[in-house]
């Protein structure tokens, strides 16, 4: 039973529940989120979610995300090895912003704000562990990617890891919907890098 920290609207930590009970009664609680980039190949990485999840189940999604267990660090990078098999300090992250956002799916009520990060990573270094939420890991190119979150393009070539085709195609409705302005600031960090 995985138990998760809950906070007030000055995010204050006001207790620990259970992941289920943070989620049928809306408790507002951290999470991990952190694209993953590839700066010589130029690549970013996407999670394609299980297509059993209840949120999102089969889309495509942040490199890699998760709730902050109960008593964890903001600083702790867990899910990156737990997911991507990426083992690093919180130093080699990069810090972008905050984010606060709602879903409603199921009986859920997901109030969650994100700890949104960047790691620069050599993808031929990455070995997925593919634990059973995660359907497959791609990437894609990072142009491509800011274009399609930018609306200039309709669709983008998906890619395997090693930077083969994974003959198919995503567009911005195969993503997990984020409320505005998730994509537009990660756009605007990707721009400029």
């Amino acid at each position: 039973m995985e138990w998760i920290d809950v906070y007030d609207n000055d995010f204050n930590k006001v207790a620990s529940k259970t992941r289920q009970e943070v989620h049928k009664k809306g408790l507002f609680h951290f999470v991990f989120h952190c694209w993953v980039i590839d700066p010589s190949k130029e690549y970013i990485v996407i999670q394609q979610r299980s297509a059993n999840k209840a949120f999102g189940g089969g889309q495509m999604d942040i490199s890699c995300a998760g709730h902050y267990s109960s008593g964890e660090n903001f600083e702790s990078t867990r899910e990156l090895y737990e997911e991507l098999g990426i083992d690093v300090d919180y130093s080699s992250l990069t810090y972008l912003y905050d984010f606060s956002d709602h879903f409603l799916y199921g009986n859920s009520d997901d109030r969650e704000r994100a700890k949104v990060h960047l790691l620069t990573y050599d993808l031929s270094q990455i070995a997925p562990i593919m634990v059973e939420e995660i359907e497959n890991i791609y990437c894609c190119k990072v142009s491509d990617f800011i274009k399609l979150m930018g609306d200039e393009l309709i669709e983008i070539p998906l890619l395997k890891l090693d930077g083969s085709s994974a003959h198919q195609t995503i567009k911005v409705a195969d993503f997990v919907e984020r409320r505005e302005p998730y994509y537009s600031q990660l756009i605007e960090v990707l721009k400029h890098l």
